[in-house]
């Protein structure tokens, strides 16, 4: 992945990366005696799904 950007003359610049990721929620269950429990709830699992790019001018 690359990216750019048109810098004035005279100006500097910084491209900054960063990774976007997809998230989602789930609650953890178990099977006890025939029966769902859930065990843990709100957890989270993110997946990295592309890059971003921020330019910042001075």
């Amino acid at each position: 992945m690359s990216g750019s950007h048109d810098v004035p003359k005279g100006k500097y610049g910084t491209l900054d990366a960063y990774t976007k990721y997809v998230v989602k929620r789930f609650d953890v269950q178990v099977l006890l005696l025939n029966t769902w429990a859930t065990t843990q709830t709100n957890k989270t699992a993110a997946k990295p799904i592309g890059v971003c790019f921020k330019y910042h001018q001075r």
